[in-house]
């Protein structure tokens, strides 16, 4: 009989095990020396995947660095006008290329959505940037017009408003409920969920243009679990 806890121990384990299969739960459990199961802290999840970069060229050409991928461009191709812009896929396995007449090209898992027809343009496309789902991406000009395909929402734009410089980028907020606009001269125009914060740049601060603008990551504060060793 001094076999039987042996042989519970074993049969309590391949319970688990069968548990995790079927669930696709991945956990760790212990049998302690009194029989009892207990959950223990999972293996550390793999480090991420080499970080990696893409370049475009006016003309439509990718060029990719690191873990980055071509998934195709335009080099070579016809363009109504010159490649303003790049925006990626959440999972990095395609992206859009934008042209300054509001052409967007499709690559890898990128969808190729229709465009607004016609797309009302007072001025340039000068930058894309995609939804945070990658359903959608929004376009905006150097006038302030803001056009959205896919999932993205209009929130507002600058279009037919004075500036005092031209919009020169987009970015969208953490959720895809907003975006800023931002001009050659410092200014930055909020829209949705995106906070107006005081100006980053006052007038006659910088010594050239603004060219580009991006939205800061600010990772979640996650309270570490506690155990009390019981």
């Amino acid at each position: 009989m001094e076999g039987r806890p042996v042989e519970r121990r074993w049969g309590v384990v391949a319970l688990l095990v069968a548990a995790v299969l079927l669930t696709g739960v991945v956990a760790v459990y212990i049998v302690n020396q009194d029989d009892e199961v207990e959950e223990v802290a999972p293996p550390p999840p793999p480090p991420p995947d080499e970080p990696g970069y893409w370049l475009v060229d006016a003309q439509g050409g990718v060029f990719a660095s690191g873990a980055a991928q071509s998934a195709g461009d335009r080099a070579g191709e016809p363009l109504a006008a010159p490649i303003v812009d790049i925006a990626a896929t959440p999972d990095g396995d395609g992206y859009w290329l934008a042209a300054a007449d509001g052409g967007v090209f499709a690559y890898g898992n990128a969808t190729a959505f229709p465009p607004p027809a016609p797309l009302p343009l007072g001025a340039p496309v000068v930058a894309v940037v995609a939804t945070p789902t990658g359903d959608g991406y929004w376009l905006a000009s150097a006038d302030g017009g803001v056009f959205a395909v896919g999932d993205a929402q209009f929130f507002g734009g600058r279009a037919g408003e004075p500036l005092a410089g031209p919009v020169v980028d987009i970015a969208v907020t953490p959720d895809g409920d907003g975006y800023w606009l931002a001009a050659a001269d410092g200014g930055v125009f909020a829209y949705g969920d995106a906070d107006a914060f005081p100006p980053a740049v006052q007038p006659g601060e910088s010594a050239s243009p603004i060219v580009a603008m991006v939205a800061a990551a600010i990772p979640a504060q996650v309270d570490a679990p506690v155990h009390d060793g019981t």
